[in-house]
């Protein structure tokens, strides 16, 4: 018996399939921010100088990397879902720790100061994204645990002293003399309902 009434179970083929959804979302911002920046806003990021709008192959591997990072944070939400308390709080301090250290990394690289706040912004939105979808899909994978033989004989038990009675199997511990109400010989009469 465990005692713990807030026992929860965890839907790991609906945790799995939202964190890969998750994954093709991230992988798949990746260039169209690129395109967004590069294309639209003219600002060498995300690729070298001479890639087209689209970038090069470090785009794809940031594409590849974003996902990556995506599947590592379910792997870490499932573990929390199934250890810990409060897991998607605990989920989004973590994570969005995560999506922070991703947004500082393109300060420590070399390049213009513009490309460096495009490349940051890419990935803070990226890392929203990741954070805010897993949590989400995190609070909807959680069921309530089954409960065993122990945990039904404790429920019954607490509904017995709320005041809760099975009809069939309980009697009443008291005898009613044919009326609906507790025999007072001092209670007025109601000739309508003597």
């Amino acid at each position: 018996m465990s005692g713990y009434r807030g026992a929860r179970a965890v839907d790991a083929s609906r945790l799995w399939s939202g964190g890969i959804a998750t994954a093709m979302v991230a992988a798949l911002s990746i260039p169209v921010a690129t395109l967004a920046v590069r294309g639209v806003l003219g600002v060498p990021a995300l690729a070298r100088g001479e890639a087209g709008e689209f970038g090069d192959l470090g785009t794809a591997l940031h594409a590849v990397l974003a996902a990556a990072a995506a599947l590592a944070a379910t792997a870490l939400l499932h573990l929390l879902l199934t250890a810990a308390p409060r897991p998607t709080a605990l989920f989004r301090w973590i994570a969005g720790a995560g999506a922070a250290a991703a947004a500082l990394v393109p300060f420590a690289l070399s390049g213009p100061l513009s490309a460096q706040l495009a490349a940051a912004a890419v990935n803070a939105v990226t890392g929203a994204a990741v954070v805010f979808l897993l949590a989400r899909v995190g609070a909807g994978a959680l069921r309530p645990a089954p409960a065993g033989p122990a945990d039904r004989a404790a429920s019954e038990e607490e509904a017995y002293r709320s005041g809760y009675r099975d009809a069939v199997s309980d009697r009443p511990r008291r005898r009613y003399g044919g009326r609906h109400r507790a025999y007072d010989p001092g209670a007025p009469i109601r000739p309508d309902r003597d």
